[in-house]
Formats: structure tokens, C-alpha cells, sequence
């Protein structure tokens, strides 16, 4: 299950253990994207292809935003919890781009909860460089990142997903693309107001259930 009502997409399903065990092992630690998110930043650049002007401002901008959270991110008792019942051992992979301020307002907070337990571990790819992998997990659609994957690391099995946004920010994005009341860049500004405010304490709730549930399964 994801943290939204959507379904894992049935195409994921049918991606054998194989293709997400050769996914992870050529994956990203959270130290190597951040570090390439950094040195992108600071080149002025961006992954994938378009290196347009407003993605090239996003990165440098998201690297800011990654060094704010993972100095100011306080981790929830719940957290601790649950990561002390959870006795599978789990594999975190998670689609992204350096330009994308959902995975900056994310996964550094990903990162925390993943750095707790030694059951879990987690790696990067990149979008753009993997369809075959993001289009079997879209929303609604839609190649919207970040989008983490959970498999059982015993045998690489599907257990659920996560993506894009915690559901108080998803919700506003659906109200968008349902009314189109306002400007894009309205809604993000709000989004990015919201994630502000909210200090990653919802997406810490939303995991205590996804981390119950995947240890169910």
C-alpha cells in the first residue's frame, strides 16, 4: 500500500525479484546523491537531459533544502517503535532527480528513518534513466517523484510503495489538477509552504503505518 488510496500499479507486481535486486545494486547511498546533488548545484547543472533554467535553480535550491532538513529533522518516538518490532529486512529504492523539491522535502527525512534500523536498507536511481522501472509505479498516471519501492530483501518480493508527496500535500496537488483554481506555481508555493510548517512529522506518521504493514506482509 502507498500512503494514498491508489493502488500499487499491477505492472509493478509483475516485475520479477531479479530486475529490483539489479535496480538496488546499481543504486545511489543517501551520502552519494546528496554529494551529487551538491556538486550539480555548485556546476550549475542538473540530471537527466533538459538542463533547462528553472531545473538547473531547483537543484541548487534543493541542495539548501536537503543540508536545512538533515540538520533539523526530529524524529518521532513512534519511529523507534516500530523499528524495534521489525524483524524483516527490507530494501528501500527510490526514484528521483536532483531537481525535484518533493524528493528534497522527503527523502532526507527517508534517510533518518532508514539510518535507525540496520533491517533496512535504501538507494537512489534516477527517473529519467530508468522507464522501464518508473513506468510501472506512476500516480494517476503520472512519472511523479519521489517513489520509493519496497521489496523483502530474502527474496526481493514486492511489499508496497510510497509516493510522491505525504497526503495533506498530495491532496492539495489532486484539488489542483481536479479544479484548476489556481496557478502551478501557486500550488506549489502552498505545497511548499505546508512541508514547511509540517517540519517531516507527517510522512514520519505515515511510515509508522507503511513499516507495520510491510512487516505483515
Amino acid at each position: 500500500m502507498s500512503n494514498s488510496t491508489e493502488p500499487v500499479n499491477s505492472n509493478l507486481q509483475e516485475v520479477t525479484p531479479e530486475f529490483f535486486k539489479s535496480k538496488f545494486e546499481n543504486s545511489l547511498s543517501y551520502p552519494e546523491y546528496k554529494e551529487l546533488v551538491l556538486t550539480l548545484a555548485a556546476n550549475q547543472d542538473t540530471t537527466g537531459d533538459n538542463k533547462s533554467e528553472s531545473r538547473i535553480f531547483n537543484t541548487k535550491l534543493n541542495s539548501v533544502r536537503m543540508n536545512r532538513l538533515d540538520k533539523t529533522i526530529e524524529i518521532l518516538p513512534g519511529i523507534n517503535e516500530v523499528l524495534s518490532n521489525l524483524t524483516k529486512e527490507l530494501v528501500w529504492l527510490v526514484l528521483t532527480e536532483s531537481w525535484c523539491g518533493d524528493s528534497a522535502q522527503n527523502l532526507p527525512a527517508l534517510n533518518k528513518i532508514a539510518e535507525l534500523s540496520d533491517k533496512i536498507q535504501m538507494g537512489f536511481v534516477f527517473r529519467d534513466e530508468n522507464p522501464e522501472l518508473m513506468n510501472c509505479c506512476l500516480t494517476n498516471g503520472t512519472r511523479s517523484i519521489p517513489k520509493l519501492i519496497c521489496v523483502n530483501k530474502e527474496d526481493y518480493s514486492l511489499l508496497g510503495t510510497w509516493g510522491p508527496r505525504p497526503d495533506p500535500a498530495q491532496a492539495m496537488m489532486r484539488e489542483y489538477k481536479a479544479k484548476k483554481h489556481k496557478e502551478y506555481e501557486e500550488v506549489q508555493k502552498d505545497i511548499a509552504i505546508w512541508y514547511t510548517k509540517d517540519k517531516c512529522v507527517t510522512i514520519q506518521n505515515e511510515f509508522i503505518g507503511l513499516i507495520k504493514d510491510w512487516e505483515n506482509r
